[in-house]
């Protein structure tokens, strides 16, 4: 899951402390949700955001001065594991202008079609999608867009994206009740094995896993919502598949 801050979101300071502990906790659980969805997630970037202003005469490193009531451990915690961990790289692509503010990692977002994740301190990077001008040149600009996530609700809008997939069972693979194959998987463990799941041919409408020695199908009947049942009668070529896979994990 290749995810860029957006850089350019920290050189706009948030209202005021306050307004900048509440957007950053908010942050703070849009990121743990996505490093649930992949355990080794982290948000690439070139710059680090220590000795940033984010507020007037207000500091980053501030933060982890605050009293728990304002701002607990966990939440501490939680913004070192995310904006003092960042997937450190150099980017060598265009830029990424808004308002005359220009950043080389959200052109690579832009050329690569490769999702933002930004703060909150202004409106227009509140929403599902950043606009702004692309350059390669510094001479020739060209209108531009790139897919943003800064809130909760944009998980769901950019699910394609971030490749998340929903389990939803099915009772007709329900055990004892059902009249297909059974899934005797509960919820949990079955999100588990759907995360973990390839593509059986060419669509990710059906996908295939093994777990724990028995073989399953997932079959997408909404969007990124899939059901699952056990399939051990599924085609050899389909196993050694997967026995290929899961050996060189």
């Amino acid at each position: 899951m290749d995810i860029v801050f957006n850089d350019i979101s920290v050189q706009y300071p948030f209202r005021d402390k306050y307004d900048a502990v509440e957007k950053i906790k908010e942050s703070i659980k849009i990121l743990a949700s996505l490093r649930k969805q992949d355990s080794s997630f982290k948000l690439s970037s070139q710059e680090k955001i220590t000795g940033t202003e984010i507020a007037p005469g207000y500091y980053f490193e501030q933060l982890f001065s605050e009293k728990e009531g304002l701002l607990s451990h966990n939440y501490k915690t939680a913004i070192k594991t995310y904006f003092l961990n960042f997937n450190m790289r150099t980017f060598k692509n265009g830029k990424f202008v808004i308002d005359q503010k220009e950043s080389v990692q959200c052109g690579y977002a832009f050329e690569e079609g490769k999702l933002l994740f930004s703060l909150r301190t202004r409106e227009e990077f509140s929403k599902e999608v950043i606009k702004g001008k692309y350059t390669n040149d510094n001479m020739n600009y060209s209108e531009a867009k790139i897919d943003n996530i800064a809130e909760e609700d944009h998980l769901d809008i950019h699910w394609k994206k971030l490749g998340k997939r929903i389990y939803n069972p099915s009772p007709k693979h329900k055990v004892d009740y059902g009249w297909g194959s059974d899934m005797d998987l509960n919820d949990q463990e079955a999100q588990i094995v759907l995360d973990k799941a390839v593509v059986a041919e060419n669509s990710e409408k059906h996908l295939i896993a093994k777990y724990k020695g028995t073989y399953y199908s997932f079959r997408c009947h909404w969007k990124n919502e899939y059901h699952g049942y056990q399939d051990n009668s599924m085609p050899e070529h389909l196993k050694r598949k997967l026995q290929d896979i899961y050996l060189n994990q």
